[in-house]
Order: structure tokens, then C-alpha cells, then sequence
């Protein structure tokens, strides 16, 4: 046979040789006419054509029929050898299928071309008139095999009718050649699909086929796939099918009526699969919106060609088993804000990437939720924007899309997915909506989808808390008001401008409206109501103002939004209290739209707290002795005095209002009125008690001296402002004991309206009259024990021995010597001089200020110079005085120190005097000597004997003379025959 393989067509080839001769007609006596027939039978299972197992007959083609000749040595075609019956068509035979016997045969007459056949080639061709010598002759015919397996239990035999030859078991071949042998055949399936993702159409591929028989279409009815996972959601019957492969194969439908299984129906045909190629079809099913998870392995059953029923496997490329279905979920769920401020708008944004597409035709609903103190005022629809804004729509309907619809109950924004979510890539959109007014933390934002189910799920947020969704700043660290509060003048009374500069760490919303609150103006007068307020360029276009007079606040209610921790002004004008006070605390909160706490304005420091209203007071109080020269006991001087009011200093008629300096200690004036001069001029008078009446006791410039409590009043006698710089100078003698400077104190006395301004140190000024540092010497009131000389040099002008030397003496006193007072000036140290005790004449142009002669001591070397009477040696220019003293005989050093000293109403103490530069103290006195340059000595006589006259020529360092007993000694002068 040609074909072991179930239901394939198969061509059984017979080769016979006989030993009688076959003729297609023999004559028999009493039978007539008898034509043989060769019956091939044992055929089991065989069929043909459209039979059915079932007992028929039916007429066949002959695939071949040959001749084998010996002598030739070939095979030749004889296509008329044999019909299907006597005169029946050539080439064709009789098949016939037996039931019972479950076996079929075929018979076949001879043709009338070959009058009988006779092959037996052992006989020579002259016997038995054997045709054309033929040895074999061979015939083929096709049938198909049965359906199942089967090795045939008996052997095929042949036999011939009309010339009887008994049937006989024919030599058969072996293996799948052996007659009517039909293999049993395995089978291998694999199945995938092409989508695990819900709501997703799905193909379904199905491939089956054997690696050892084919697979006759004409066998395989149905295939039946079962234990599909999608016995849990398929509900149709069928479903579209597609054959893949190979080209040809047909199907007629397939049913999927079973749960879980899918049964594909062939339509009889003579295709076939052959060994090793495969059967795939697919069809089509779209997921169901949930999740399928399912282990189970499909189960294929190809009935009718006796293959056993086999667990498929997976394609490559399979998204899972058929009928599984993925969970969805969120790949990428994350939310974020950009504004972490209370009561500002904030841009929520929100990035989404699913792990599946999600579809519209699902119905899917997306709901994010708790979005907790979010606030869209009334609205129900939200705008939304961003890429993927026009994916979702707030009605299931999808008009309009860019939308969603929020629920302010549940605090949730439910979208509905237009089209497809794709789960490819990141999907962004943002909406807006307005921050709560107070702080929260950020709330847990979950996500959850209905129609495709994602389980709900809290949603990414960002690791820094202020880009948390709905995180509104100020719980862990609450916000802040950090400001200052000043003011411009804090006199009683005044008009008074207050400024408040302060921030804030959290915006101030102008909608919804935020009022900032400042609390504490204690002592100000205004009415309730509006205030007008400026910033630091003018009217304040950020804040509008009110008054509460009750609570002693400011109401700033925000007209446009504040940034964060940037300075905001705000000045207005009060009325100072009449009375004063000290700075009240002022508080700063805020409520409405941004709720901050309440917490305190720092102070501005000194007069500039706000609202600190000062006591009447003497600013830039000092007092200076005028010139310097004149801290000496006895001397005359000008004190300067000045003070700044703080208030108007005004005088009221019949009543008192003094400023009082006391402690002016050593100060000698007669008691009573003192005059002095002013700037303003005119201001004060020595009166207790104004009364403009009295022009003469209430004298302008003046001032009232106390001896016994060393104090000056200087009571006012025209107003004096605020602010006016006062200076008052005064004449004053200074007493004789010397003295520190005291401590001089000021005060505000009056006897009406209680005003008084206890006594206040009055310190000396910044700097001099005139530049310069406070000295001591100018210091108010300060005395020392003693004046001095500013100048007191002394010099010689001779140092010979002997010699007249004049001696100049450079005077210059920090006092006036007056000769009124009996003054003198000492001189004392001027010791070795031979001039004899007794009254020396004075010269030289300071003389006229002194006596004409002054008394000198020899032996103290002291000289007294008396100044004259009426005349008075001068602080501002120096003295020059001459007076002759003799140098002692011998030399002598200049003494330790010459002492000058004064005596009259204000005594100098004594104190060296020095030398100019380059000079000596007087009297000093050097050695004579002879200048080596002018010695020479001659003769005039060189002859023994002779008269020599030797020529001396010398100069001295000093006069020589017979009145200093002056002698010159030659010596040396040896051999001289001259007498002693």
C-alpha cells in the first residue's frame, strides 16, 4: 500500500503471475458463456468514494494496470486489460465494502483487448498460446483508509472466477507498506492569546498536529479545546474563527456554548495535515473588565482518527494561558501641589500610567478621593489640564471632555476615561483649587477605578511635605507675624506717625479675604472707622484700615496678595496721649482667608517705641568752662550752658517755670539777680513768678544766683519750643580752693499742672568751644591748686669767667599778674654770680611792666621782680625782660634747675624754667683758654750774648684784665743769662 496514515488515500498495488491462462470468455457445456473475473479480497476497512461503513458496491477507476514482458524487460502500460464487469467500462473494476466483515474486495474481468492471460514464464511462448510472452501483470486502485488504527488480522488473498482458482493469501509487504496497516498516531497542541489586559479584544490561537501520521480533514469532524479560563466570564456560543494555517483547511464554525471550552467544526474535505505540520486557527473574544487568574491547562481532543487527548502547552509569545486576565493596577500613581499656602490657589498636578490600556468602552470611572479641605467654591465640574486632560470627561457620556466632576460630600474628583488611558506611557493633568484657610498635613489621596477594577490604592507623594497634595504649611511650625512698630515723636500731645513693618511666612490672601489685626495702641484717641494708611511710597494699595477705639486696634484687611516673608508698611497718625506713658506691647494676628497667631511686634528702641510718650525732659544737656586758662583759684571765666526742650517750655503768667542748675560749687557771685546772655536772647529772667508787668524786676537776661545752695534759676520769661537748641553763657568768678569739677545737675520747676523734671547730670559737651577735646582745665567749675606759667624760658649770654653776662628771662602767665594785687615774679637758682646783693637794673620792652630795679640776693642767688603798679603782665603775649649779672672767676656747670614762681591774688607754684634751643641754664660758666690757632712766638736775636727781643703773639678765649688780676705765664723760656 501506498499510505498507512488514518482516512488517507491509499493505493493498494497487486502483482500477479498465474499458471493457467485467464480469457475474458470461456464456454462452458451447459453453463454457456462464463466470463472469469480475478476477486482481490480481505481488504479490512477499506472504503471509497462517499461510502459509509455499511454493505455497497460501487464501480472504481484503476489507478494503473501494466504488463511486464521478460524479453523486453519492461513494464508497459495496458490500460484496457481489465473492466468492472462483461462489456463494462475498460480500466475500471468493482468495489465492494461487506459490513459484517468490516473488509471490502475488488473485482476485475478482462478486457477484450487480451483474450485470456497466461504468465507463467517457465513456459516456452508456444505453449498455450501465451500472449506476447508476459511472465506479470500488475494493477493498482485507491482507496482511504479507515479512521483508527488497525493491523490487519489476515492476510489479502486473491483467487479468479469462471476459470476457478482457489483464493489464496497473497505475499504481502512489509511495515507501513503492508496492505490495509494503519498507524496510530500522536498528537501535540500549544494554545496562547494575544491579550491578558480587561476589557482588551483577545485572539485566541490554537495550533494541534502529529509527528508521525497525517491528519485527513475527511476524519477530523471537530477539535475540541476544554478548561479554558475563560469558563468563568464567556458566555456567547461562538465566535469568529480564522484558519491560519495550512492554506486549504476549512472550517465550518466554532462553538464555545460549553463553559471554558471552544469547539471548532471541519467540513468533510480531502485536505490533510501532514507529519510535523500543524493546524492553527484563532478566534476572537474580548476580556472581561476583571481579573482572571487561572493555572489550568487546556485539554485538545481530536476525535475520529484514534488520537488520544493531549494538555496543551503554550505558544511562544503568550500572554498567559487563555481566558487569564490581569489585575490592573497603577505602574505610576503620583500627586503633587504647588502651593503649600493657606487660602491660595494651588495647581494639584497628577501623573497616571496604568499597567493595562483602560478603555471607554468598559465603562471605566476614575475617583481619586479624600482630597480633604480642597475647595472648588460651588462648582461641580472641574477643569481640567495638561496633555492628557481630554482622556477624561465628568460625565460617563463624554461631553465635554478635559473635565471631571467633583463630589464636595466625599471630597472626591470622579473622571470618566474617553477613549483609552494607555498604559505606554505617563499620563499628566493638572486642575486647581484653593487651599484651605488653616493648617493641616497632607491628606492620604487614594485612587480607585471602577469598570476595568484597580482596588483603591493611596496615591505617590512627594518626600518634601510642601509638595504633598493639600499639605497646608503652619501645623508643625506654626506661621508667623516678624515685624517691628516705631514711631516719629513721642511728645505729650504730639501728632505722631506710627509705622509697622512687619511679614509674614505664609501669603495673605485678598480672596477669601484675610484682616490683619494689630492690638495694643494704648492711649490713642480716634475716632472708629476708617484710617488712612500709606507704605513707605505713599497710599498703602496692598491694606485697607479701620479703628476699633474699644479693643485699641488696627484692622488691615489685605487688598491684594502678600508674598512671603517680604516687609509690608504701614504708617498712620495719632494723637499722642497728654499724660506720658511708657511704649505698650502691640500684638499682630491674622484671620479669614490665612489664620495666623497671635504674637508681639518687636519695639523700636528709645523715643522710637511706639506710643512711648516721654516726660517734659532737657535733651543735649552741657556745660563748659568758655576759655581755657581760667581753672585757676581766683580767676574770672564764662560757663556755657545748653539744653534742647523736649516740650514747649512756656511761661504762664503769675506762676513759675524754672530751669534750675545746681551744684555750681565754687562759683563766687553776690546773690541775687546775675545777668546773662542767651540764644534765644531775652528768654529768661531772674523773676520766681512771671508777671510782665514788673519791667523791673523781671528783667530780661537774667537769672537768679543762690549762694548757699550753689544753684542758678533761669526762669522763663518767653516760650521756648520744642526741639529749640538753648544756650545761656554766663559770667562767674571762680573761688580760691582748689577743686574737682562738681557735679552740676539740671532740673524743671514749675507750680502749675504738676510738671516737674527731676534734677539731671549735666555733662560736659562732645567737644570745646572753638574744637578740640573737654580738657580738664575745661571743665565747669573745675580749679586747680595752682596757675602756671604757659612760657618761662631763661637764657645767658655769656659764659666767660668773669664776664658780664645778661641774662633774659620769657614770661608768659596762665593768669593776669596784676600790680594792683602786689604781684612778683621770683627767680631762684642764679647761684655763683660775683655781682654783690642789691637792687639790678630791669631793661629790655617787658621792663615797663615791671619795677624799674629788681632785688637781688647774692648768696640764694634769688631774684624778685615787683610788677608795676597799675600794670598787668598779660595771658595772651609773652614778657621779655632783661637784667646783668658777672660770671664768677672760675668755671662753673650750670645748676640743677632755676625756679620761677609768682605771688599776688592768684599765686603760680613754683616750677623749673627751660633754655632755649641750643642753650644752657644759666650761670655757666667755662674756663679761659688760649686759641691755638693765634699762639706764636719769635726773637729777634739769634748772636750769644746779644740783647734778644722775643715776640709773643696769643688770643684768649676771655677778656684779660688788671681789674680780674689777669697774669700770663711764659715757660720753657731756659738758657738766658738775663737776671730773675
Amino acid at each position: 500500500q501506498s499510505s498507512p496514515h488514518p482516512c488517507a488515500f491509499n493505493t493498494i498495488t497487486v502483482t500477479l503471475s498465474s499458471n493457467v491462462p485467464i480469457p475474458s470468455v470461456v464456454t462452458y457445456a451447459n453453463a454457456g458463456y462464463v466470463y472469469p473475473s480475478i476477486v482481490v479480497s480481505g481488504l479490512a476497512g477499506a472504503l471509497v468514494g462517499t461510502m459509509l461503513n455499511a454493505d455497497a458496491s460501487q464501480v472504481i477507476s484503476l489507478q494503473s494496470s501494466q504488463v511486464y514482458t521478460p524479453v523486453s524487460g519492461i513494464w508497459s502500460d495496458a490500460n484496457d486489460l481489465f473492466t468492472a464487469g462483461n462489456g463494462g467500462p475498460i480500466g475500471k473494476a468493482t468495489f465492494t465494502y461487506q459490513n459484517q466483515a468490516g473488509a471490502a474486495s475488488v473485482e476485475l474481468y478482462l478486457g477484450n483487448h487480451a483474450s485470456k492471460l497466461y504468465s507463467r514464464y517457465s513456459m516456452s511462448p508456444s505453449q498455450g498460446n501465451c500472449a506476447d510472452g508476459i511472465s506479470l501483470f500488475k494493477f493498482s486502485f485507491q482507496v482511504y483508509n479507515p479512521s483508527t488504527p488497525q493491523t490487519p488480522a489476515q492476510a489479502v488473498s486473491v483467487g479468479a472466477l469462471g476459470i476457478p482458482i482457489p483464493s489464496a493469501a497473497m505475499l504481502q509487504a512489509l511495515g507501513d507498506g503492508r496492505p490495509m496497516y494503519v498507524k496510530a498516531g500522536g498528537l501535540s497542541a500549544a494554545v496562547s492569546q494575544s491579550s491578558s489586559s480587561p476589557c482588551q479584544q483577545n485572539t485566541i490561537t490554537v495550533s494541534i498536529q502529529s509527528d508521525n501520521i497525517q491528519l485527513w480533514q475527511r476524519c477530523i469532524s471537530k477539535v475540541t479545546v476544554s478548561g479554558l479560563g475563560m469558563a468563568q466570564w464567556l458566555t456567547s456560543s461562538t465566535t469568529s474563527l480564522s484558519i491560519l494555517s495550512p492554506p486549504g483547511f476549512q472550517s465550518s464554525s466554532a462553538n464555545v456554548s460549553i463553559a471554558g471550552t471552544v469547539i471548532v467544526n471541519f467540513s468533510p474535505a480531502n485536505n490533510y495535515l501532514d507529519v510535523g505540520q500543524a493546524l492553527q486557527f484563532t478566534f476572537i473574544v474580548t476580556n472581561p473588565s476583571f481579573a482572571v487568574a487561572t493555572a489550568s491547562v487546556p485539554l485538545v481532543v481530536v476525535p475520529g482518527v484514534g488520537l488520544a487527548a493531549v494538555n496543551a502547552s503554550l505558544l511562544g509569545g503568550s500572554k498567559g494561558w487563555p481566558g487569564m486576565v490581569d489585575q490592573a493596577a497603577w505602574t505610576t500613581a503620583a500627586i503633587g501641589q504647588s502651593s503649600s499656602f493657606p487660602s491660595l490657589s494651588n495647581t494639584i498636578t497628577v501623573t497616571l500610567q496604568p499597567s493595562v490600556d483602560l478603555v471607554q468602552t468598559c465603562g471605566v470611572v476614575v475617583t481619586i478621593s479624600n482630597l480633604a479641605g480642597a475647595c472648588f467654591g460651588n462648582a461641580t465640574t472641574v477643569p481640567l489640564r495638561g496633555t492628557a486632560s481630554s482622556l477624561f470627561s465628568s460625565a460617563a457620556n463624554g461631553a465635554p471632555s478635559g473635565n471631571a466632576a467633583w463630589n464636595a460630600s466625599s471630597n472626591s474628583l470622579v473622571m470618566y476615561v474617553m477613549g483609552s488611558l494607555p498604559s505606554s506611557s505617563t499620563n499628566i493633568f493638572s486642575f486647581s483649587l484653593t487651599n484651605p484657610g488653616s493648617p493641616q498635613l497632607s491628606p492620604v489621596v487614594s485612587i480607585a477605578t471602577n469598570g476595568i477594577v484597580i482596588p483603591a490604592m493611596p496615591m505617590l507623594r512627594d518626600a518634601i511635605p510642601g509638595n504633598q497634595p493639600l499639605m497646608v504649611r503652619g501645623l508643625s511650625r506654626p506661621w508667623t507675624f516678624v515685624g517691628t512698630a516705631s514711631q516719629s515723636n513721642a511728645a505729650p500731645g504730639a501728632s505722631n506717625t506710627l509705622t509697622l513693618v512687619f511679614r509674614s511666612d505664609v501669603p495673605l490672601t485678598a480672596n477669601p479675604v484675610t484682616t490683619v489685626y494689630v492690638t495694643g495702641f494704648v492711649g490713642v484717641v480716634m475716632s472708629d472707622g476708617s484710617v488712612a494708611v500709606q507704605d513707605a511710597n505713599g497710599p498703602s494699595s496692598v491694606f485697607s484700615a479701620s479703628w476699633l477705639g474699644s479693643r485699641a486696634q488696627l484692622a488691615l484687611t489685605v487688598l491684594s496678595q502678600t508674598l512671603q516673608d517680604t516687609n509690608y508698611t504701614v504708617k498712620f497718625t495719632v494723637t499722642n496721649p497728654a499724660l506720658p506713658q511708657s511704649s505698650p506691647p502691640l500684638t499682630i494676628e491674622s484671620s479669614g482667608g490665612v489664620v495666623i497667631q497671635r504674637s508681639l511686634l518687636a519695639s523700636a528702641a528709645g523715643a522710637a517705641a511706639p506710643l512711648l510718650v516721654s516726660g517734659p525732659r532737657l535733651n543735649g544737656l552741657s556745660i563748659v568752662r568758655k576759655d581755657a586758662g581760667t581753672a585757676y583759684p581766683g580767676a574770672q571765666g564764662y560757663l556755657i550752658f545748653t539744653f534742647t526742650p523736649s516740650v514747649d517750655l512756656a511761661p504762664q503768667q503769675g506762676r513759675r517755670l524754672s530751669v534750675v542748675l545746681t551744684g555750681l560749687v565754687g562759683m563766687v557771685q553776690t546773690a541775687g539777680s546775675v545777668n546773662v546772655m542767651s540764644d534765644p536772647s531775652g528768654a529768661f529772667t531772674a523773676c520766681n513768678a512771671l508777671n510782665s508787668s514788673n519791667a523791673v524786676k523781671c528783667v530780661a537776661d537774667t537769672a537768679l544766683w543762690e549762694p548757699l545752695a550753689a544753684s542758678l534759676s533761669l526762669s522763663l520769661r518767653t516760650t521756648v519750643p520744642a526741639g529749640r537748641v538753648v544756650t545761656v553763657t554766663l559770667a562767674c568768678n571762680y573761688g580760691v580752693a582748689p577743686q574737682e569739677a562738681p557735679l552740676i545737675r539740671a532740673e524743671v520747676v514749675r507750680n502749675f499742672d504738676g510738671f516737674v523734671m527731676s534734677p539731671t547730670p549735666v555733662p560736659p559737651p562732645p567737644s570745646a568751644p572753638g574744637g578740640g577735646a573737654v580738657t580738664a582745665e575745661r571743665q565747669a567749675l573745675r580749679i586747680f591748686g595752682s596757675a602756671v606759667f604757659t612760657t618761662k624760658t631763661i637764657m645767658q649770654s655769656s659764659a666767660t669767667a668773669g664776664g658780664t653776662n645778661v641774662i633774659t628771662l620769657v614770661l608768659r602767665p596762665a593768669v593776669a599778674l596784676n600790680g594792683a594785687d602786689g604781684a612778683a615774679v621770683t627767680v631762684s637758682g642764679l647761684v655763683g654770680s660775683t655781682t654783690a646783693s642789691g637792687s639790678l637794673r630791669v631793661y629790655e620792652a617787658g621792663s615797663l611792666l615791671f619795677a624799674s630795679t629788681a632785688a637781688w640776693d647774692r648768696a640764694s642767688g634769688t631774684l624778685v621782680l615787683l610788677v608795676a603798679a597799675g600794670q598787668t603782665i598779660p595771658t595772651n603775649a609773652d614778657t621779655t625782660i632783661k637784667v646783668d649779672l658777672t660770671n664768677p672767676p672760675e668755671p662753673q656747670p650750670s645748676p640743677d634747675q632755676i625756679l620761677i614762681q609768682a605771688s599776688g591774688r592768684v599765686p603760680i607754684a613754683a616750677s623749673t624754667m627751660t633754655v632755649a634751643n641750643g642753650g644752657v641754664l644759666p650761670l655757666k660758666v667755662d674756663g679761659v683758654s688760649f686759641n691755638a690757632s693765634s699762639l706764636a712766638i719769635g726773637q729777634s736775636s739769634a748772636v750769644p750774648l746779644a740783647v734778644n727781643t722775643l715776640t709773643v703773639t696769643f688770643s684768649t678765649s676771655a677778656v684779660l684784665t688788671r681789674l680780674r688780676s689777669s697774669v700770663v705765664t711764659l715757660q720753657g723760656l731756659v738758657g738766658s743769662s738775663t737776671a730773675d
